[in-house]
């Protein structure tokens, strides 16, 4: 796993082995700062022509209602439209984060294929796993 970006907020890295992006948020943000790091991921996977993408939340124990609208309203058709076609979740298990991830996980589960996972490890090996 190598270091591509490094923000205050937000790490983003490449496995080459599989070809898959990371983004691990380290901390809660407000909405513009998930617009940057939604469009970093955006040019990260055009230049590397990445389909396969772990997004770490454990450290986010919150996303305000308009971040969240970003990333299932604008962000996903984007993303489809960049060639994202594998997402990977990592996040705690939290009550208060399965409701809010459920509504996502449905939008995302109809474009995409998406799994969900407490741990990196069992994401990236569940990515290179996927041709």
């Amino acid at each position: 796993m190598n270091l591509y970006k490094d923000l205050e907020h937000v790490s983003f890295f490449l496995v080459k082995e599989g070809n898959i992006g990371i983004e691990i948020w380290k901390k809660p943000v407000d909405t513009e700062l998930h617009q940057l790091a939604g469009e970093t991921i955006l040019q990260i996977t055009k230049q590397n022509q990445l389909k396969k993408w772990i997004i770490d939340s454990c450290d986010l124990t919150f996303m305000n209602p308009k971040a969240q609208k970003y990333w299932n309203e604008k962000w996903l058709a984007e993303g489809i439209n960049s060639g994202i076609r594998f997402i990977a979740f990592v996040r705690p298990s939290k009550a208060v984060s399965d409701i809010t991830f459920a509504e996502t996980r449905s939008l995302y589960s109809k474009k995409i294929k998406v799994a969900e996972f407490h741990t990196l490890a069992l994401a990236i090996e569940w990515l290179k796993s996927i041709n």
